[in-house]
């Protein structure tokens, strides 16, 4: 989900992850928005997994995530660590939903729900390369 500030991106992402959650017994939640994070105090990016409905706001429901990188409460001038932290994090996740088979030797893919809450000051960074 991406969009501008104030567009309610982790409204919809809450009530988003509460829905999937009636369907399937958990999800991954990638958070970069280290202005207002969800589940971390400000300046984390994390991948935080879900098993449970998010019934209040931010700063009530922290939570110790799966991974976390501190990037700071900076301007974010170096977009590029910001990416690479950002890549880094998704290979994690990525080797979180690869099964291996012994027998047949072989990868397949756990099928599984991630949702990317996406920080509104790098969409409008990114546009501009």
């Amino acid at each position: 989900m991406f969009g501008e500030r104030k567009m309610g991106k982790s409204l919809f992402a809450r009530y988003l992850a509460n829905r999937l959650l009636n369907i399937c017994s958990e999800i991954d939640w990638i958070e970069t928005d280290i202005e207002k994070p969800e589940f971390t105090v400000k300046g984390m990016m994390s991948h935080n997994v879900l098993a449970q409905p998010i019934l209040s706001t931010p700063n009530i429901h922290l939570e110790t995530p799966e991974q976390c990188r501190f990037l700071g409460l900076q301007d974010l001038s170096n977009v590029r660590n910001y990416i690479v932290q950002f890549n880094d994090i998704m290979n994690q996740v990525e080797q979180t939903v690869l099964l291996y088979s012994s027998t047949s030797k072989t990868y397949k893919f756990l099928m599984k729900y991630i949702l990317v809450n996406l920080y509104s000051y790098i969409i409008s960074k990114i546009t501009c390369f």
